[in-house]
């Protein structure tokens, strides 16, 4: 028996994706809308991330209640940085069981960790962070 809690696989109790959008239709893209909002996305199919690129997660207090916090295996870490250092200026998809919860504007290329934000009561932050990984 390992001393290592996440060394033993698990099944995820929240499927986590994250996955390259655009803001305009473009052929072979899927339409969705973003959770609580009226924001429409356009998905590219490919999951960039999703469990199996998890370390470990966090539910965190931040200044507008609670968030995520997501960080990636260095794997997952790797080709998160490479899809995002050409799609600056263009949303990425964060989707939690199927659901986009939420579409950021990709700012600078991203790396080893995400934060999941939005209107997160303590509980609902905690079941995310306790079910996205499989680790």
């Amino acid at each position: 028996v390992s001393d290592v809690p996440w060394a033993t696989p698990a099944a995820a109790q929240v499927r986590f994706e994250l996955r390259l959008a655009e803001e305009r239709p473009v052929a072979g893209l899927v339409v969705a809308q973003v959770e609580n909002t009226g924001q429409i996305i356009y998905l590219h199919p490919e999951t960039v991330v999703g469990n199996d690129d998890i370390a470990g997660a966090a539910a965190v207090n931040g200044t507008a209640g609670f968030a995520v916090e997501v960080q990636l295996l260095p794997t997952g870490a790797d080709r998160l940085r490479e899809a995002t250092q050409t799609h600056i200026g263009r949303p990425i998809a964060i989707l939690l069981d199927g659901r986009v919860a939420m579409a950021p504007t990709v700012r600078s290329p991203i790396g080893d960790s995400a934060v999941i934000t939005g209107q997160l009561s303590e509980t609902e932050a905690r079941r995310i962070a306790e079910g996205v990984s499989r680790h």
